[in-house]
């Protein structure tokens, strides 16, 4: 699973970023170093980086489905405490110890399809309560106009696809809107049919677009008498969390120099009522740019 640098996919890294600005508010679940994180960390391991050095959390486990190059992995592991386990998802999640909470990133690089659904099925069965899952998925839909709705049946089942989804929906983010709401239902029921039933409550609905079309949503597994701790971490108090039902947030990172970031940071944060003042900037870029500048590093910008 190992992909191109972060640093030429601004939007992805600074969705990794909101990720952990989530995570962080877990405290009042339970402490941070209790949770192991669970994830695809490729050659790179970027997101062990960010949820070690940000979170505390040590025991953390790398699914790597490129079983031939795992010396390379460990070679590369940034932690000797990053447990590398060969194989496809669909192998190593059953095997895993589910018995503590957990923080979940099943961080394909595909569309929805019928692995993904078992996947997240069969973790629905196994997370604790104040446990997080994050799945990430290609949202670019299939350039052939009239064979995007043929394509989808193929990948989750025709009986999976809402009624109203036609090619034409199917367009822009459209498909980003179909998955979740396939994906979400899929949720829901696993959870409900728990011997002892839990709850889903998303916490974050992501598109962005380095090239590619792509989607990030999650949220909490709530157990009986745990919604009292999941309201007191106040994720609405994050500008970029979306609750279930409300419109995704697009990420979009302005392609700026270094000069003119400088010359933006210089203004900010801004005051009630002013505006910042960038006459040769574009508008929407001056607004992309005041929504996303904590999470936008110097990498991300032209030097």
């Amino acid at each position: 699973m190992a992909g191109i640098d972060y640093q030429i996919r601004p939007s992805k890294a600074v969705q990794r970023h909101m990720i952990v600005d989530v995570c962080r508010r877990l405290t009042a679940m339970a402490p941070l170093e209790e949770y192991q994180y669970v994830g695809f960390g490729a050659l790179e391991f970027i997101d062990f980086h960010l949820i070690h050095r940000s979170l505390n959390i040590s025991s953390m486990i790398s699914i790597e489905s490129d079983s031939n190059s795992i010396d390379r992995y460990l070679f590369n592991r940034p932690f000797k405490t990053i447990e590398v386990r060969p194989g496809r998802s669909s192998i190593v999640l059953p095997d895993l110890s589910w018995n503590r909470l957990s923080i979940v990133w099943l961080d394909y690089t595909q569309r929805l399809n019928d692995e993904v659904i078992n996947d997240v099925a069969l973790l629905c069965g196994k997370l604790q309560p104040g446990s997080v899952l994050f799945v990430t998925l290609n949202a670019h839909p299939e350039g052939r106009i009239n064979q995007r709705r043929e394509a989808l049946a193929a990948n989750v089942g025709e009986e999976r696809i809402p009624a109203n989804v036609t090619d034409e929906s199917l367009a822009v983010w459209g498909l980003a809107q179909t998955q979740h709401t396939i994906l979400t239902d899929v949720i829901i029921k696993g959870l409900r049919d728990r011997e002892i039933s839990a709850e889903w409550r998303q916490v974050v609905n992501i598109n962005y677009a380095d090239g590619a079309k792509m989607q990030t949503f999650g949220g909490i597994v709530i157990g009986p008498g745990s919604s009292v701790a999941f309201d007191s971490c106040r994720f609405q108090e994050l500008d970029f969390v979306r609750l279930l039902g409300q419109d995704p947030y697009l990420v979009r990172v302005p392609i700026l120099t270094a000069k003119e970031r400088r010359a933006l940071e210089e203004q900010l944060p801004l005051s009630s009522g002013d505006e910042l003042k960038v006459p040769w900037l574009p508008d929407q870029d001056a607004q992309d740019f005041l929504r996303l500048y904590r999470y936008i590093r110097a990498e991300h910008v032209n030097s």
